[in-house]
């Protein structure tokens, strides 16, 4: 199909229509284009505020030695615009002979949004290439590879085998082959070709470079096994096949999820095998723990193992797209730390069920990595490129799959939205809307008709992988954009499905309660950081799900019933009037805050109720408390979070959320453009006054509080901690995540003062180049 047909369809059927015509014999985009990494070093000084003229470019290598034939499958986003047509890649400057585009999202006015791109580099060394990528007009579908081919013309095959105590379980091993060859072409073509995808076996990628299969069975669930009869474990396998190079690459997938059979599945044998001629084992794991709503993950080539590449995805360009943040791309990583990161994660363990740096519990108060829009390493491989910072970002990817938030739908009878069926996809509330998950998952509702299937007692322990609401962090994402792999793209689907069944749907207008209706997919919480990062995950999911997909429109409310709600909560001016969910909210406002507090007016934007701190939080440098304070105190750096997740929802295209955004950042623009902007950086704030009212000016605080505010910089900049030129550096100061929500409050009245206040800080900071996590500045609109 070319530019001027694409045109024709989208003018004929709308942006929600053109994926349907274009699906042809495999569904989806994948219109392969013919013809022919990361950027160059950053170069410091002042922040580059402007990233919308970034080129399009990765900067790849190898860490040592050199290949010729290197495969090499990346994620892209696109700015709105840029790609009319297809993608097309030059390496150096001179079109790639293979090079194949799957395309799994479009903007809305047609052009590319996000796709999945394999290349054959001819030689890949030490040096570094530029893969640079422009427009080209759109080329006719191309041909996956067939079925027969897979099964003839590679070394093809790979097990997972489960046993307990040596004997292996019925069923196992479960052969990636026997589900292949129990495929045709046409059965695969036609589940790839469901509007917005299908659950079972499919395409992920089509074509001449990669053909990627995914291997599963959701609904007849065939090749799930078990302990005993209940058959919770569900396998599954993702392979790419590469046919120019006869090689292939594979995942092994263990999922426990299908909500009509949680089971603790505990001291499981798993071996991991590739190879049909002569098997060999990738991995062998005895003892594992495989606990409700958990998955486990490896991957590997067949044959030998390729070397990880050195790919810089550009700072500068994502920035652009607005699938992260506005990153200072002036910022240039520390190689002494980098190498700190290389030495130190040589030594942590890989093994299923590892941590590697995250804290299992993740209710544990301090700071730690993994907090932000996305978690540390994640942006240091986004900065460096840096091959061993790749392995660190997708590791613990995989490594997440401990936490127990992910949930599949198993029943006949409900659908995800609408009439969709939902069976294999993400759990729905829109048929199970009674249905409450509580934090830990130590406790899931049972009865009734929305309750989930439990066979036995569920361990509340799980290896010490506890997962909270409040604290989770930014997962997945990095990991999909800059590989474009299915099963992040599922993972980020699953763990935003989780949040909708947080609420009590049995209490009404309160912190924890579903008010107006169990069905409303609102987002309550008893911190306001947990609505922060659930709105965050819910934005994600929205972006990632593909065109036409029941998921989308499932994401789309749940997106709309939070952003309702806490607009009705706080009556933010002139957002969702006449919205249900807005309109009940805001008529209960006063249940949400309790009692003792009189929410309204809030001059001062405060979030929460009573809030968690008390007279005893306002030591050192945030006391004493004011002469006239009430009792209740707020945290301004979870504000703050709420703040940068809300602009990072707007800048995905949640147009919605931003009256919300532009109403929480209110608070910090003021004290930054008050006589007191040093407060920025306190722990907590004072909220309420003697009497149940809020504080309505600064003015009102300041001349009862004495305290000046707490020290935001050391040395002109934002302070680190940690041992400088390791990897232990942190740069997560109260004021440096203050200063991030303020670059991205684009539109706030004071923000550019805010930001002249603040720019300077931010620019002597010492350790951004060892931690970007909140490294942002403002865009040029």
């Amino acid at each position: 199909m070319n530019e001027r047909e694409i045109a024709m369809v989208c003018a004929q059927l709308g942006r929600r229509q053109v994926l349907k015509a274009f699906a042809g014999a495999v569904g989806g985009v994948a219109l392969t284009a013919f013809g022919g990494g990361a950027e160059a070093a950053g170069v410091g000084g002042t922040a580059q505020l402007n990233s919308s003229n970034a080129p399009n470019e990765l900067v790849i290598s190898l860490p040592s030695g050199s290949r010729t034939n290197y495969p090499l499958q990346f994620g892209r986003a696109f700015r709105k615009g840029d790609i009319p047509g297809l993608p097309q890649v030059a390496l150096d400057g001179m079109p790639l002979a293979l090079q194949q585009v799957d395309v799994k999202t479009l903007h809305d006015d047609c052009s590319v949004k996000f796709a999945v791109i394999s290349v054959v580099v001819p030689l890949l060394d030490m040096r570094e290439r530029v893969l640079s990528i422009t427009n080209k007009a759109v080329s006719r579908a191309q041909p996956a590879e067939t079925v027969a081919n897979m099964l003839t013309k590679y070394d093809f095959e790979a097990q997972i085998g489960l046993a307990v105590g040596g004997r292996p379980l019925a069923g196992a091993p479960i052969s990636a082959r026997a589900m292949l060859n129990s495929l045709s072409d046409a059965r695969l073509a036609e589940e790839t070709a469901v509007p917005g995808g299908g659950v079972n076996s499919r395409y992920w990628t089509v074509g001449p470079v990669c053909t990627t299969v995914l291997l599963c069975d959701h609904t007849a669930k065939r090749w799930d096994v078990g302990t005993n009869a209940t058959k919770a474990i569900r396998p599954m396998f993702h392979v790419q096949f590469w046919p120019t190079l006869g090689r292939y690459h594979v995942r092994h997938i263990l999922e426990v999820a299908d909500v009509t059979k949680l089971k603790d599945e505990t001291g499981l044998d798993v071996t991991f095998t590739t190879g049909q001629a002569a098997p060999a084992t990738r991995l062998f794991q005895a003892g594992v723990n495989l606990f409700a709503a958990t998955f486990q993950t490896r991957a590997h080539w067949g044959g030998t193992d390729m070397p990880r590449a050195n790919v810089k995805h550009g700072v500068a360009y994502l920035a652009s797209t607005k699938v992260m943040p506005n990153y200072d791309s002036s910022i240039v990583m520390n190689e002494s730390a980098l190498a700190s990161y290389a030495s130190d994660w040589l030594g942590k363990s890989k093994t299923l069920g590892s941590s590697g740096y995250v804290r299992k519990a993740m209710w544990g108060t301090g700071g730690r990595p993994d907090f932000g829009l996305m978690p540390k390493w994640d942006c240091v491989a986004l900065y460096s490129g840096a091959a061993h910072m790749h392995d660190i970002a997708e590791k613990h990817s995989e490594f997440s799959g401990s936490w127990a938030f992910y949930f599949r739908e198993g029943s006949d009878s409900k659908v995800i939205f609408d009439s969709v069926p939902g069976k294999g996809r993400v759990l729905s509330k829109v048929s199970r809307p009674t249905l409450r998950i509580f934090d830990g998952n130590n406790r899931l509702v049972t009865t009734g008709v929305d309750g989930v299937s439990v066979d036995g007692a569920l361990s509340a322990l799980r290896d010490g992988f506890d997962h909270d609401a409040a604290h989770t962090p930014g997962l997945f994402w990095f990991s999909y954009i800059t590989t474009g792999a299915a099963i992040w793209h599922e993972k980020i689907g699953q763990l935003a499905a989780w949040s909708l069944f947080l609420p009590n749907p049995g209490l009404s207008y309160n912190s924890v309660g579903n008010g107006r209706l169990a069905s409303d997919m609102i987002l309550n919480g008893i911190q306001s950081r947990a609505w922060a990062w659930q709105m965050r995950n819910r934005a994600r999911a929205w972006w990632v799900s593909l065109d036409q997909s029941p998921e989308k429109d499932l994401f789309d409310k749940c997106l709309t019933d939070a952003l309702a709600q806490m607009g009705g909560v706080h009556d933010v001016p002139g957002m969702m009037v006449g919205n249900p969910v807005r309109d009940a909210w805001n008529a209960n406002h006063a249940v949400w805050f309790g009692a003792s507090i009189t929410p309204r007016p809030n001059a001062l934007h405060y979030w929460e109720a009573t809030g968690p701190y008390t007279a005893s939080n306002f030591t050192g440098g945030n006391g004493p408390v004011p002469d006239d304070f009430g009792g209740f105190g707020q945290a301004p750096w979870m504000r703050n979070y709420i703040t940068m997740s809300l602009y990072h929802a707007v800048e995905l295209g949640v147009t919605a959320a931003t009256p919300m955004a532009d109403w929480v950042a209110h608070q910090t623009i003021t004290v930054a453009n008050g006589p007191r902007p040093l407060h920025l950086g306190n722990y907590v704030v004072p909220a309420v006054k003697v009497g149940g009212t809020y504080y309505q000016t600064l003015d009102d605080i300041y001349d009862g509080w004495s305290n000046p505010g707490t020290s935001m910089y050391r040395n002109g900049g934002f302070p680190g901690s940690g041992a400088p030129n390791t990897h232990l550096v942190s740069m997560e100061d109260y004021a440096s995540i203050a200063s991030a929500a303020i670059a991205m409050s684009h539109g706030v009245p004071g923000q550019a003062a805010a930001w002249a206040y603040n720019k300077p800080i931010h620019q002597n900071s010492l350790y951004y180049n060892h931690d970007p996590r909140f490294a942002i500045v403002p865009r040029i609109y």
